[in-house]
């Protein structure tokens, strides 16, 4: 209230009331003998939503719409003054009001750990499935993803990006700052390997200060609105400018942290945290059918310092519903070690070890690929 007092104004992340609405749906999805919206139901959905958030902020000023999310039970609304943000809040249709946190990326590593070779030899490689990536970019023009030449869909056949959205405006294109989105990616597609993605840049990276660090600004309302885009591909037939749904999207990857006021260390949860900005949208996706999988942390030793470790994961893996994922690394341990950074990382303090573990692997990894004799792998280089 203090900033709307200062005569500012302030944006926000609205929650409203769906219960009767998502009720509704989901029993006309069980005369259908589904416990998942199909797109009878997301269309309903929808036109029940845009009733609903109408009338919640009907007759309010100094209230402006910045971006509506026709298939989530949200909205992102600026209020520029305190009159318009209590009016609203007295508003029966409103459950919550948040203010949007920061979003920074998370783990990465690695494959044979996670014991995919046998998978993919008893058939299972994502044939007919589709993976959403939600993070900082993605360089497609890789082999791992077929015969893309370019980000912007659509693409030539056998380009497995079939699908992207920049919610944030970013103008790193490739993701040459961060390399963390298209790490992400290349991991989903050889885990997975017949399986299509569509992806969401939904964390941006600036070097403001020019000194070779860059830093995220991205906040929430871009993973929400991201999580829109996604839901709207579950519909055969999407609305005018919206694109063509591609085949049984079925997952959602985030492998990033959301920072509620950056606390160091950050907020970690050993309970659900059904009150995240983020929870109601990601309800709505898995009520489409799409399970939401996200990132631990990297905090269990990153702040732990003589205690060993910190128990709790980050939003949005607290959210209920959501498969939270932790790391396995290459050096068979349960937590992040400094083993393949060079001498030079290990002194740059924590941004520079950040950028060697995002950026390169440790030799041992070929070590546990002969192992497993499994021949090939998709990562960064080895670190020097």
């Amino acid at each position: 209230m203090a900033t709307l007092q200062a005569g500012e104004s302030i944006d926000a992340v609205v929650d409203y009331d769906t219960l009767e609405i998502d009720g509704e749906a989901l029993e006309m999805a069980g005369v259908q003998g589904r416990h998942t919206l199909g797109p009878n139901e997301l269309a309903y959905k929808r036109a029940s939503l845009a009733v609903l958030k109408q009338s919640a902020v009907a007759g309010i000023e100094d209230l402006t719409v910045l971006k509506e999310w026709p298939n989530l039970g949200s909205s992102f609304l600026r209020f520029d003054s305190e009159q318009a943000l209590t009016e609203l809040l007295e508003r029966p249709q409103v459950v919550r009001v948040h203010a949007p946190h920061y979003v920074s990326p998370s783990t990465e590593q690695s494959l044979v750990l996670v014991r995919q070779p046998p998978v993919a030899a008893a058939g299972l490689k994502g044939g007919g499935k589709t993976i959403a990536i939600f993070d900082t970019g993605i360089d497609s023009r890789l082999p791992v993803f077929g015969s893309c030449t370019s980000t912007d869909p659509p693409e030539p056949v056998g380009c497995r990006v079939i699908a992207t959205t920049d919610p944030i405006g970013d103008d790193d294109p490739y993701d040459e700052l961060s390399g963390h989105g298209t790490l992400v990616s290349a991991i989903a597609a050889t885990v997975a390997p017949e399986a299509d993605l569509v992806f969401a840049d939904v964390i941006g990276f600036v070097d403001e200060n020019g000194d070779g660090i860059p830093e995220s600004p991205s906040r929430e309302e871009a993973v929400i609105e991201a999580i829109s885009w996604a839901i709207a591909m579950v519909e055969p037939q999407p609305p005018p400018g919206e694109i063509q749904p591609p085949q049984n999207l079925v997952a959602i990857n985030m492998s990033f942290a959301i920072n509620p006021d950056v606390p160091n260390p950050p907020q970690l949860y050993t309970e659900p945290c059904p009150n995240a900005v983020t929870a109601l949208a990601l309800g709505d996706a898995m009520m489409a059918g799409i399970q939401p999988i996200a990132a631990a942390g990297n905090e269990a030793k990153l702040f732990a310092g003589s205690e060993g470790f910190i128990d709790g994961v980050r939003i949005p893996a607290c959210v209920p519903g959501v498969v939270s994922v932790g790391a396995v690394y290459d050096n068979k341990r349960r937590h992040r070690t400094d083993e393949g950074c060079s001498a030079e990382q290990r002194s740059g303090g924590r941004h520079q070890l950040q950028r060697c573990h995002h950026h390169c692997r440790p030799p041992s990894l070929q070590d546990d690929l002969a192992e497993a004799d499994y021949p090939g792998t998709v990562g960064p280089p080895l670190c020097v």
